[in-house]
């Protein structure tokens, strides 16, 4: 297994594995990392690759986080503040930060950004019945960032659990496009 850095000149691919919830990250034919649930459930993962390994776990409800550890510890390497609707921040332990940034309707890629606003690598994904894949780009100049195997592996932590990483949404679109929440309907005359 190569260090992603090493093979970012190349096509890289996230590709799902079988039925298990796993991914392997594939540059032709070798596998230069994986992500895969510890739990049939939950939003536990490891992530493994040839420069790290990592688990990520989503946390909170109405702040939604995903704390990033060495496994077997309990200390936090990193932190992803996510914020609605699809973006966030990385923290980590001693200081350094990037910024995700999910695909919606007008991107059709996620991304992550140094702190100087630059991109450091691009998320492609598609989906067809039963399979989730995505094609990752990394920035030429970015790829020896000591994060980034860490970052790759996030990111598409991220996208397959995007969903679950979202807060609540606290107002449902009327139409016409006004917005209301339930209290204020009920304060209506009629409502």
């Amino acid at each position: 297994m190569h260090p992603i850095g090493e093979v970012s000149h190349a096509a890289l691919y996230w590709v799902q594995v079988g039925g298990t919830g796993g991914y392997e990250l594939r540059c032709r034919d070798e596998v230069v990392a994986a992500l895969f649930p510890i739990k049939a459930s939950g939003t536990l993962y490891a992530a493994v690759a040839a420069d790290g390994r990592w688990t990520f776990k989503r946390s909170g409800f109405l702040s939604p986080r995903v704390t990033v550890r060495r496994p077997g510890e309990e200390t936090d390497v990193a932190t992803l503040m996510l914020n609605w609707p699809r973006s966030g921040k990385l923290t980590f332990d001693d200081g350094r930060v990037y910024q995700w940034r999910a695909a919606h309707r007008r991107q059709h890629y996620s991304k992550w950004m140094d702190e100087s606003g630059a991109i450091v690598a691009k998320l492609t994904s598609w989906a067809s019945p039963g399979r989730h894949d995505a094609q990752v780009e990394i920035a030429p100049a970015t790829s020896g960032v000591r994060d980034l195997s860490l970052l790759i592996m996030l990111g598409w932590y991220c996208v397959i659990l995007g969903p679950e990483l979202s807060p609540p949404i606290a107002a449902q679109q009327k139409p016409h496009g006004e917005f209301t929440t339930r209290a204020a309907d009920e304060t209506r005359p009629g409502g």
